[in-house]
């Protein structure tokens, strides 16, 4: 399938911005001495490549990219989450032995951090209620020993149990009969084809968040399926503005871009944000100061209503503008402020 920018997501391993990367960073060596950038670095992820060039924008790009790469989960550490997953579904089925368990989120999508939670949900046929259900599901592995630590969060919208399974210390969370997790995963997939830089914009915002305690939409921050409908809208509106640009641009002009972008440029009090089609911004039927993000999956459902710390979220993205924008580079990383 051919992607908005001009290239297919093999054709991006080979040509697109990874093969950028490696075309400036020889065209940077010319210019410089390799042997005068030490080989020490103190942020864990940056490769020895990555000091060597002599521009912001292409060094920044080239981190983004070893960032990526290094909170990838390794084969193992896949193997260590189905392990837990294969055994949270044989004690719910323990339970209700006609019950669908399905996983979804970052784990399904490729969008997880190493201490993302995997997200599961429990289908029973049953009109109990979900507090309920959290609660004896709670008490189940818990007199099983399957779990080393566990919460109930069953004042949300959606009530969810937080575990941690013992033997894999893999988090975990866990709901019951609502699919609407289960349903995007697909969209996210589409998504990451169509917007080859979407996953690694969507990877340094969600760690970024993360750090600041902004990312669980149960405790009022921006949930990964929000991100991924912001940092799409966004990839959206920099492509219809600048079709050429996107040729050439760098991954961390992206960046700064996007925490500039809803940081201070967006007018959050007039517009609304979708992304069907090519994507679109909506003017309100009527002003006002919220984040207000149409689901594409159901348009009538806004997205950004569950967002009680937007303030909080659109303060913090500007901070991270000014941070990429003005710092001086060091060994530790363009990154490190941020990421963490």
């Amino acid at each position: 399938t051919q992607s908005t920018w001009g290239y297919t997501p093999q054709m991006e391993k080979e040509n697109g911005f990874i093969a950028f990367k490696k075309k400036r960073l020889r065209e940077e060596l010319k210019e410089s001495d390799s042997d005068s950038y030490p080989s020490h670095k103190d942020a864990a992820w940056i490769t020895e490549s990555t000091h060597k060039p002599k521009h912001p924008f292409v060094k920044l790009h080239n981190e983004i990219i070893d960032y990526c790469a290094y909170v990838s989960p390794s084969k193992a550490e896949i193997a260590l989450r189905e392990r837990a997953i294969e055994k949270i579904t044989k004690e719910a089925k323990a339970i209700w032995t006609k019950c669908e368990v399905k996983t979804f989120g970052s784990f399904m999508t490729g969008l997880s951090l190493p201490d993302s939670d995997v997200d599961m949900v429990i289908i029973i046929p049953s009109e109990k209620n979900p507090r309920n259900l959290v609660r004896d599901f709670a008490e189940h592995l818990i007199a099983k020993d399957i779990i080393s630590e566990s919460d109930q969060i069953v004042s949300a919208k959606v009530p969810i149990l937080k575990i941690v399974e013992k033997e894999t210390k893999t988090p975990m969370d866990i709901s019951f009969n609502v699919e609407d997790g289960v349903k995007v995963i697909e969209t996210i997939k589409t998504l990451m084809q169509k917007y080859p830089p979407l996953k690694h914009i969507t990877l340094i915002v969600k760690a970024y968040l993360r750090e600041r305690q902004l990312n669980e939409t149960f405790r009022g921050g921006v949930g990964s399926f929000l991100l991924v409908v912001l940092v799409t809208s966004f990839l959206q509106q920099e492509y219809k503005e600048n079709k050429e640009e996107f040729k050439k641009i760098t991954l961390g002009e992206l960046l700064i871009k996007f925490f500039r972008f809803y940081g201070t440029e967006f007018n959050y009090e007039e517009l609304k944000i979708s992304i069907i089609g090519e994507g679109s911004l909506v003017k309100k039927p009527f002003k006002d100061s919220d984040l207000s993000v149409e689901n594409p999956q159901d348009i009538e459902v806004d997205l950004g209503r569950s967002v009680r710390h937007f303030r909080d979220v659109v303060k913090s993205f500007q901070y991270a503008s000014d941070i990429l924008r003005f710092n001086s580079p060091s060994l530790s990383g363009i990154l490190h402020p941020i990421a963490g």
